[in-house]
């Protein structure tokens, strides 16, 4: 899937430049990681809405996703290195945080400390990782920020959406176990990635993965 998905960014590159891609050019290459990027996440949202709008869970599935647009970003994780990867991490990731919403539930304490230990995480966000530049000053600073707010309205939808509280409780867990296996036992998804229009070490995110 990826490999056709690079092939139609690349001609909607030379649409959008008006020229013939050059892998060698710096703006060809960040136009069409851009756009392939787009497209991944157009295609895993619809899976998303397919899958879970025919097991009726659309609503705690939507709920799930927010949750982790806001926070995951800013703080690294496990990404995988293809396409069928990053999927099946975004899929397996949302189910657990439904699954686990719908039948297991955490007491209301815990909203708290997993808050408290996601804030921490992010004062040393984001995550260092091969795919990612090491970002200081002020970028690493905007980050942490924008990272806290992130977590600071999911507890507000936490306290607001009570149907749908436990759902962010266990995107919260999820998101602290991910971060943590992923540093402590240094997975191999976390290399850079080789890309077919030239070579460059990208970070992929995908919601979830």
């Amino acid at each position: 899937m990826e490999k056709l998905n690079r092939r139609i960014c690349v001609k909607l590159t030379e649409l959008l430049l008006g020229k013939s891609y050059n892998e060698k050019c710096t703006r060809d290459v960040k136009v069409c990681y851009s756009l392939e990027n787009i497209i991944d996440d157009v295609e895993k949202v619809l899976i998303l809405i397919l899958l879970f709008g025919a097991f009726g869970k659309l609503l705690e599935c939507f709920v799930c996703y927010v949750v982790i647009c806001l926070t995951r970003v800013y703080m690294g994780g496990v990404h995988m290195r293809t396409w069928f990867g990053c999927t099946f991490m975004t899929v397996g990731i949302h189910a657990c945080a439904v699954m686990c919403g719908s039948n297991i539930d955490i007491k209301r304490v815990w909203v708290w400390v997993f808050s408290i230990v996601l804030i921490l995480m992010i004062c040393v966000a984001p995550i260092p990782s091969p795919q990612r530049p090491d970002y200081t000053g002020r970028t690493r600073r905007k980050i942490k920020g924008k990272g806290i707010m992130g977590v600071l309205m999911s507890l507000v939808g936490y306290c607001v959406l009570d149907n749908f509280s436990n759902y962010i409780l266990w995107v919260l867990l999820l998101e602290i176990i991910e971060v943590v296996c992923s540093e402590i036992f240094m997975l191999e998804f976390n290399k850079c990635v080789h890309i077919s229009y030239g070579w460059t070490c990208i970070k992929i995110y995908c919601a979830g993965s």
